[in-house]
């Protein structure tokens, strides 16, 4: 009986039928209701279970459908056609077809084990049997059935005695109705998500057995169990009820780091599959002279097969294909791995009780803790790693190619793993799971010795070679926290001001005295030693050591201004809002320093200020610098072409092309700090310096603030001086570093721009088909901490501009999605202007931009510092 077999499908050419095809063909047999064996085929074939499911779930209507009963014979081409339970789910087939010559059977996902939903599988002698060996392995058995209900009783009953909500994840057709049923039995009441809701009515209409579901609202009700599906982690009502224990049902339970990997409190191995001994059984009922298997360890099962005498063949042939499920890659089983004490691994479990942990209270205790045992060589680095400060990042190509040389993988296993983590450390943990390690203990002198190695190699393939021999003698989870400290991305819910609570606590210092310590040095490292050893009174501002910058909140319009200083009762100060790169002038007995807003070093790309500055007393200014030549303020565009700038690098003219100035408005030290002191009297220190070209004060408008037709003049005339709008200031107000309170506010004159961070990059067309030009862009999500997709954007830069930008996405490429399209490290910062901003269902963001473009590359700003997703829906 011919048969063909691509990846996709099977294929009986005598019948012109596809077994279970991907793609949408003219008549295909399709096993069960689960989206990764449906496609909308002209005709189906399938069970009456089946057939309702398919209407249901996928609105196939009704006159497509050929259902057969259980038993039921279809003769087609002289071929006898019948359909038997497969056990998987609700109305799962297997197909027996019986030809002149031979029968041959195909399973389809099935199960041999009986389930309160499915049919118990039955399995007719054939002579070839095509099998699915999802658990083909000998280490899959599952526990017996009653045993593993009891567990998940038991973990829901527990739960709510703890006052807690007990969650469970499971697909929402098959083991989310399994999973209802044990709990209606164990008499726990339980609520259902909207997809499982409306699987279990649709089960119930064709007389499954199932309690009449409780759709989840908004809120969960107390003393209820909840049952979702996987993708609902992130569901409102689930992520805001703070007071609930999480749990998996999947077969892969059984697997090491599973609880990790699915990031849940709990794994029960409740499967739809078959394990390993019922694959035996069923190849033994069916008795077949020829085997083929499909899906899952298909060359492992058949290699067991044919050491018992059956012949027996992966369909794949060389090519195994390893799934796990729809979601995660198959981790074989393998012995635990040592785990040495040591410093790097209690470094490690402290982030993943952070993680864990919801308690603000608990999360400083455990910090305080931790940061107490420290001695006074480890305390500032450890505390700087915690905080996301200290440590020079990696990129995600040179950590992906660590990864591949420590484990011997292929790039496209990478790509799989990658894909179904969208997380590049617990992308690490998982491969290394796989790989021959030898794990060492490792002190927190070690690990910073090998950071100031990275930080210090000439070049990314030595970095490469320095952390993927140092990964190889990590344990997996120690070599999730450093690819977590290099991205920084620790992910451990603990926001900087809750350091700076738990330096505070370990060292029994007032909050406030830690938050202002830590205002004065920007390094929280700096700060904990201080406390520590009783030292806070000596931190003091002082030039040379970069802080960060105040920032003004912004206001929607004059009217708010008017408000705002109404409710002051003091003089109104207005200042131009300059478009250029804010940044903070030190200046030493030593020498000059300049600063970004990020307080990264600009003094490569300015020198002639900093030449300049040479003539400046000891002070430490807050200002703008701007691009201006001949008497006229030139763009950001212009300036932006000096940021990046390595002094051996690019036009020794360039200084003398695009001369910038600094622009001067705040005054925080001179000869003494002023942080402390109030607007008004660092004003006058700063006209004090009466300062000189490239430098220049700001000018100042006083107002009454009670004039609103004046207050919008001003307005007008920024401006018209290609200004971007106007900053209003408190005059009696202090400088707060880092904080965006409501001493300043701003005033733009257009719709508000927003800086996002480029995630993906596409090939053009026409004249810029050779170039990355199409550039998707996203902003954060506060909550989450998620990257959220706005739209795409492709006009406003120039020729020079895209081909600089090509050449930093193709080395910062993370994956290539389609032909023309690759995922790119979130590096670059773009200022996107829009027309209008409105509600979508287009992106995950939930919003759309209406004719958005690129105002600017922001080379001055990192990914800390783009917009938010809830910045971007106050302006809809």
């Amino acid at each position: 009986m011919p048969l063909r077999f691509d990846p996709k499908s099977l294929h009986f050419p005598d019948l012109e039928m596809w077994l279970d095809p991907h793609r949408p063909r003219p008549f295909a047999f399709v096993s069960h209701g689960h989206a990764d064996h449906f496609a909308r085929h002209q005709r189906v074939l399938c069970s009456p279970g089946t057939g309702h499911i398919l209407v249901k779930r996928y609105g196939v209507k009704a006159s497509k459908i050929e259902a057969l009963d259980w038993g039921e014979q279809r003769i087609i081409n002289d071929h006898h056609i019948t359909l038997h339970p497969a056990g998987h789910i609700t109305g799962s087939a297997m197909i027996r077809i019986e030809g002149p010559d031979q029968s041959i059977l195909y399973t389809g996902d099935f199960k041999t084990r009986s389930s309160h939903t499915a049919e118990i599988a039955e399995f007719p002698k054939s002579d070839i049997l095509i099998m699915e060996t999802t658990f083909g392995r000998p280490q899959f058995v599952f526990p017996p059935t009653d045993e593993i209900e009891k567990q998940i009783s038991r973990f829901a009953r527990e739960t709510l005695e703890d006052g807690e909500t007990p969650v469970f994840f499971a697909y929402s057709l098959g083991k989310a109705q399994e999973a209802l049923a044990i709990l209606h039995n164990a008499g726990i009441e339980t609520v259902v998500h909207k997809t499982v809701f409306e699987m279990t009515q649709a089960c119930r209409e064709i007389k499954v057995d199932l309690p009449n579901p409780v759709l989840l609202e908004k809120n969960i009700p107390p003393g209820v169990a909840v049952i979702a599906p996987p993708n609902a982690v992130r569901a409102r009502a689930i992520r805001s009820h703070k007071k609930r224990r999480t749990a998996m049902l999947s077969g892969w339970a059984l697997t090491p780091g599973s609880q990790y990997r699915y990031q849940v409190d709990q794994v029960f191995p409740l499967s739809d599959h078959a394990d390993y001994p019922g694959l035996l059984e069923s190849v033994e009922k069916v008795s077949p002279s020829l085997v083929y298997t499909l899906h899952g360890s298909t060359r492992e099962f058949a290699r067991d097969l044919r050491a018992k005498g059956i012949e027996a063949w992966s369909i794949y042939g060389d090519d195994q294909l390893e799934l796990l499920e729809s979601a995660s890659p198959e981790i074989p089983l393998k012995s635990e791995l040592s785990r040495p004490t040591s410093d790097l691994r209690g470094l490690s479990e402290l982030l993943e009780s952070l993680t864990t942990t919801t308690s603000r209270l608990k999360k400083i205790e455990l910090l305080s803790i931790f940061l107490q045992d420290c001695n006074d060589e480890e305390l500032p680095f450890v505390t700087r790693w915690l905080s996301g400060s200290g440590i020079t990042h990696l990129g995600h190509v040179m950590i992906r190619q660590a990864l591949l040389e420590v484990t011997g993988f292929p790039l496209a296993k990478y790509k799989t793993v990658s894909a179904s983590q969208n997380d590049t450390a617990r992308t690490a943990r998982l491969l290394l799971e796989e790989a021959s390690l030898n794990p060492l203990a490792h002190s927190f002198k070690e690990v910073a010795t090998h950071f100031d190695q990275l930080r210090t190699a000439d070049g990314s393939i030595a970095k490469t070679q320095l952390f993927s021999c140092f990964l190889q003698q990590c344990h997996p989870a120690e070599g999730e926290t450093m690819v977590r400290l290099l991205t920084g991305g620790l992910r451990a819910g603990a926001k900087e001001g809750l350091y700076e609570e738990a330096v505070a606590k370990a060292f029994n210092i007032s909050p406030s005295d830690i938050r202002y310590a830590a205002m004065l040095t920007g390094d929280l490292g700096e700060v904990a030693i201080a406390a520590k050893n009783k030292t806070l009174d000596q931190i003091q501002l002082r030039p040379g050591k970069p802080i960060k910058p105040m920032l003004a909140s912004p206001s929607e319009n004059t009217e708010d201004i008017i408000k705002w200083h109404d409710s002051k009762d003091i003089p109104l100060w207005l200042e131009p809002k300059y478009d250029g790169i804010r940044s903070q002038l030190h200046v030493t007995p030593n020498g000059a320093h300049l600063f970004s807003r990020d307080l990264r070093s600009l003094n490569n790309e300015f020198p002639e200020i900093l030449e300049a500055a040479r003539a400046l007393p000891s002070c430490l200014l807050d200002g703008e610098l701007i691009a201006y030549a001949e008497g006229k303020r030139l763009t950001f565009f212009d300036l932006q072409k000096r940021l990046g700038r390595k002094k051996i690098q690019g036009d020794l003219f360039l200084g003398a092309a695009i001369p910038v100035r600094f622009i001067a408005f705040d005054c925080l030290y001179a000869q003494k700090s002023l942080i402390d002191s109030p607007l008004e009297e660092r004003r006058k220190a700063l006209e004090s310096l009466e300062l000189l070209d490239p430098f220049t004060t700001v000018p100042l408008i006083r107002s009454n603030g009670t004039d609103i037709k004046a207050l919008e003049r001003e307005f007008k005339k920024a401006m018209s001086d290609d200004n971007e709008g106007l900053i209003a200031k408190n005059c009696l107000s202090s400088y707060q570093p880092g904080r965006r309170g409501q001493s300043w506010k701003k005033l733009k004159g257009v719709m508000p721009t927003l800086d996002c961070v480029v995630i993906a990059a596409q090939q053009g067309h026409g004249k810029r088909a050779g170039v990355l030009s199409d550039y998707t862009f996203a902003v954060r999500d506060k909550e989450s901490g998620e990257l959220r997709t706005l739209g795409k954007a492709y006009s406003g830069l120039t020729d020079n501009e895209i081909e600089d930008l090509t050449d930093h996405f193709q080395k910062t490429t993370i994956e290539k999605i389609s032909r023309r399209v690759v995922k790119v490290e979130p590096t670059i910062v773009l200022e996107i202007a829009f027309d209008k901003i409105r509600p979508s269902k287009r992106h995950d963001s939930g919003l759309a931009l209406r004719f958005p473009r690129i105002k600017a590359i922001r080379s001055d700003k990192s990914l800390d510092e783009i917009d938010t997703l809830q910045t971007a829906k106050k302006l809809v």
